[in-house]
């Protein structure tokens, strides 16, 4: 699923708790997304009941899987294992936050992403049309402008930690982990509605309104006054 946009995503997970309701059912998975969308769908199609996580922490020929306690990534950024991680760690944790967030927003904002014909959007294009579109909207940007310029000034580091472990990981320090961890997590509870368990999307009957579904996290834009504009003249 790694590969696949958000969509799809959380269309195979409500597939999966629509259609096997009636089945015991295992899932496993190395893409942290999608296992956040399988635990939304679990909680969708079956609301009061307990679908148990692990996480495989270690494991060895002697000892087999060993299990962990897992935190989803935006839960694990506040928790106090997160903030005693190191600097490259806490800041690959908080690019998945970000990315993932993005896609959401992307698409249920309706936000123009330029075409990629491999359907693999990372963070660079999918920011630069997100923040784009924020910008527009008044009330969003009120809310949210520091954490979307802090974000634009330190998206670089997640790149430069990437997947691996490299040189440039060794001289983040925990400061700058912090700026962009905090950031995310900020930006992240502005556009996510935990109540709702969605993202914001675009109304489509209110022109420049967004909201979560009950409503509980709500912008709109609010169009600057034309008095006192001069009107445009046409170009002879």
């Amino acid at each position: 699923m790694h590969s696949v946009d958000g969509d799809h995503r959380r269309a195979t997970a409500d597939l999966i708790f629509e259609e096997f309701k009636d089945h015991q059912i295992v899932i496993t998975t190395h893409d942290p997304l999608w296992f956040e969308n399988l635990k939304a769908s679990s909680r969708k199609y079956f609301p009061g009941r307990k679908f148990t996580q692990h996480r495989i922490a270690s494991w060895s020929l002697e000892t087999g899987p060993v299990w962990g306690d897992h935190l989803a990534d935006c839960e694990w950024l506040v928790a106090p294992e997160g903030k005693a991680a190191k600097p490259a760690d806490r800041i690959s944790k908080a690019g998945r936050v970000l990315e993932e967030m993005l896609q959401n927003l992307c698409d249920k904002l309706q936000v123009p992403v330029p075409f990629n014909i491999k359907g693999e959007y990372t963070i660079g294009p999918l920011w630069n049309s997100f923040s784009k579109v924020a910008r527009d909207n008044s009330e969003f940007i009120s809310a949210a402008g520091t954490d979307i310029d802090k974000l634009e000034q330190l998206r670089s580091l997640r790149n430069w930690v990437g997947a691996h472990w490299n040189e440039w990981a060794s001289l983040l320090t925990a400061a700058e982990a912090t700026e962009f961890c905090d950031a995310v997590i900020r930006l992240r509870n502005l556009t996510y509605c935990p109540t709702c368990e969605d993202f914001v999307a675009r109304v489509a009957q209110l022109q420049g309104v967004w909201s979560c579904s009950g409503e509980h996290l709500r912008y709109k834009h609010s169009p600057a006054k034309a008095v006192g504009r001069r009107k445009p003249q046409p170009v002879p």
